[in-house]
């Protein structure tokens, strides 16, 4: 493998940030995973058939929700320091509230 530095800081930011959005929608998901694994687990309470397979479907949705939202967090959190450190590189945004107003300013 090269190590090609060519890369322009715009295609490096686009493609970043695009980690950045699939990551933000993943941890959506592990949300939504625990979500209906709380909700089986729930349920087993109220008379459903089989309550052992829902208590077992529930726990492990459960547990597989919260392990895919460490694992992605981990992934998310890496993300934004190179974002971070991307933005750094190149420009400085920087807001600034006053006593009449904000101030925005932009720095190359």
């Amino acid at each position: 493998m090269t190590d090609d530095r060519s890369t322009p800081l715009g295609q490096l930011f686009e493609a970043e940030r695009q980690f950045h959005d699939i990551l933000l929608f993943n941890l959506g998901l592990n949300v939504a995973y625990s979500a209906v694994g709380a909700t089986m687990l729930g349920a087993s309470h109220y008379g459903v058939e089989n309550v052992g397979r829902w208590r077992g479907f529930g726990t492990s949705l459960i547990l597989q929700g919260v392990g895919l939202l460490v694992l992605d967090g981990i992934a998310f959190w890496a993300s934004r320091g190179r974002l971070a450190s991307l933005l750094d590189a190149g420009t400085q945004l920087s807001v600034q509230a006053g006593p009449t107003g904000a101030a925005l300013t932009l720095q190359f």
